[in-house]
């Protein structure tokens, strides 16, 4: 438990100052715009979740997720416009995230639940069939249904502070904030999602 807290909060501080840092130094010292400084910076999470697919030879969800926003934002590059744009845009899939979470609680499958599955299951098939066995009992169904529906709208709240972040603060500061404002609700809806399954879980 230790271990991965240690890795977690690791990963956390990398994700926050690496591309602050790379970013500082291609602007200062290099002379390249704020477009293609942003573009290189965005680079890192890319080669993070690259290292990690190498090494086990899988990409989960959540990494999915985060690499299809990384590559938007330096899409954006390419096509130029605004950098405070391409900031905004490596977020788009934040907001997609919100708008999948609102459409899967009308299927058999609401989205949490496949986050949940990885958590839980990871790779072991058996264990993710028992996992998704579950989900036919309603009281489980309806848990998945009320935790996606809460993340949906913390979703697309973290979409509109990250709007709001960028638009009021240097590119720079953004860098920083935007990240810790993303970790924040993160952790916070996990905290709670954990505590609430603990809490139903004592309930029966």
């Amino acid at each position: 438990m230790k271990k991965n807290l240690r890795k977690t909060i690791l990963d956390i501080v990398l994700n926050v100052f690496v591309p602050y840092a790379i970013y500082t130094i291609l602007k200062k010292y290099f002379g390249f715009s704020e477009v293609w400084a942003l573009t290189a910076c965005s680079l890192y999470p890319v080669l993070d979740i690259a290292f990690e697919f190498f090494k086990d030879t899988t990409l989960n969800f959540i990494s999915l997720i985060v690499l299809l926003g990384t590559l938007s934002g330096i899409l954006g590059a390419f096509i130029g416009g605004d950098p405070k744009l391409i900031l905004v845009r490596e977020s788009f899939f934040t907001c997609l995230l919100g708008i999948a979470c609102f459409i899967t609680l009308f299927t058999g499958k609401p989205l949490i639940f496949y986050f949940a599955r990885e958590f839980v299951a990871g790779k072991d098939s058996q264990k993710r069939k028992e996992f998704t066995d579950r989900l036919q009992k309603e009281k489980v169904f309806a848990f998945f249904r009320l935790i996606t529906l809460a993340w949906g709208i913390v979703y697309l709240v973290e979409f509109a502070l990250k709007i709001f972040i960028v638009y009021h603060f240097s590119v720079s500061l953004s860098l920083i904030i935007a990240p810790i404002s993303t970790y924040f609700f993160t952790f916070s809806m996990l905290s709670w999602t954990l505590w609430y399954a603990a809490r139903r879980q004592k309930k029966g």
